[in-house]
């Protein structure tokens, strides 16, 4: 599932900080993350970028969907969120609910954010450095907000994907419990810049 906008500055700076906040207050559920920043010189630029990366992570996320993931048998609807999702917050059934998950069971969310200024997003190792980094994409002002996609997979609350997937097409991520990459790589240090950053996560 895809939210994108490309709106008035009021409305993507509260779409960028209610997604933010959510992931923050559920910061325990996840289990890998992966954040970065890039600068364009101009606005033209960085808004092609954006919908560039925004149409190549939803086209990850719906393959992803549509090859591995597992529909929940009737049986294990205790495993459901508790209720859907609002339609001006989509993360808070990802990942509110008094639901139980198997640690294999897992969502991918991406944010995508272009933005006007600078964006000193450090390198993800575990939680800590990707508040940090999540708190470098929510400071920026409202002003500067240009394009925001937040998107998640699966779509369906009530479906999972495999860790072992996750970890096979998302090789990028960071094991926050480790600090190194799911492909097997340590993190390395993302560059600070302006325009773009695309922090992604998945939740068990």
């Amino acid at each position: 599932m895809r939210d994108l906008s490309t709106g008035g500055p009021e409305g993507l700076w509260l779409m960028l900080e209610e997604a933010v906040n959510e992931i923050n207050k559920r910061h325990g559920a996840l289990a890998y993350a992966e954040a970065s920043a890039e600068f364009f010189r101009s606005q033209a630029s960085a808004i092609d970028a954006f919908k560039r990366l925004a149409a190549e992570e939803a086209a990850r996320a719906g393959a992803e969907e549509a090859d591995h993931v597992v529909v929940r048998r009737p049986d294990r609807c205790d495993l459901v969120w508790e209720k859907p999702a609002p339609s001006h917050n989509p993360l808070r059934s990802l990942f509110g609910g008094n639901h139980e998950q198997g640690p294999q069971e897992m969502v991918v969310v991406t944010l995508v954010v272009t933005a006007r200024g600078v964006l000193d997003v450090p390198p993800v190792t575990n939680w800590p450095t990707l508040r940090k980094a999540l708190q470098q994409v929510c400071g920026v002002s409202r002003s500067s907000i240009m394009a925001i996609e937040l998107l998640w997979a699966p779509n369906n609350p009530q479906d999972f994907l495999s860790a072992d997937d996750v970890r096979a097409d998302y090789p990028d991520l960071v094991d926050l419990s480790t600090g190194r990459r799911v492909g097997g790589e340590p993190s390395s240090e993302a560059p600070s810049g302006t325009g773009q950053a695309a922090p992604a996560g998945a939740a068990p």
